[in-house]
């Protein structure tokens, strides 16, 4: 992970079409994708084994940020599966003002403060996209909420 946030709690599923059930297969990787003057850029990864066509995989994650760094932020769904519900949650900070902006987002679907005082936002059925020749960039075209402080 990094020095601003950590991955906890990852929980898998995998159901193959035949039936078994799988939990946590196998444990995520910190795999380091570039390397090049002093910078690094990571990723955590999973390696699940026997996905066939249509299997099942449910995940369920945390991501813990690090309360001494104050960030802007995004929330992006992935598109390249179909997403039966992926939700957002943050703790929103005491000292600043929250504000956020949407793009492609499902009419009224918006960021909204909890009773629990967490800033919640779900999203259910999203198609996933299929890649064409001269399309946007991704980050263009895929539902996503960005939250700031001011």
């Amino acid at each position: 992970m990094t020095d601003q946030w950590e991955l906890k709690h990852l929980q898998v599923r995998v159901i193959q079409p035949d039936g078994p059930i799988t939990e946590n297969p196998v444990a995520p990787v910190e795999t380091q994708i570039v390397r090049c003057r002093g910078y690094k850029v990571s990723a955590v990864t999973l390696a699940l084994p026997g996905i066939q066509p249509e299997t099942i995989i449910e995940y369920q994650h945390d991501i813990e940020w690090n309360r001494f760094f104050v960030l802007a932020d995004s929330w992006m769904v992935p598109e390249d599966l179909f997403t039966l519900r992926s939700t957002f949650v943050r703790r929103p900070s005491r000292l600043l003002n929250f504000g956020w902006f949407g793009s492609h987002l499902p009419p009224g679907v918006q960021p909204a403060l909890g009773p629990d005082g967490l800033i919640h936002m779900e999203l259910t059925n999203v198609p996933s996209a299929e890649p064409e020749e001269f399309m946007l960039p991704e980050a263009e075209t895929r539902p996503r909420a960005s939250l700031y402080y001011y």
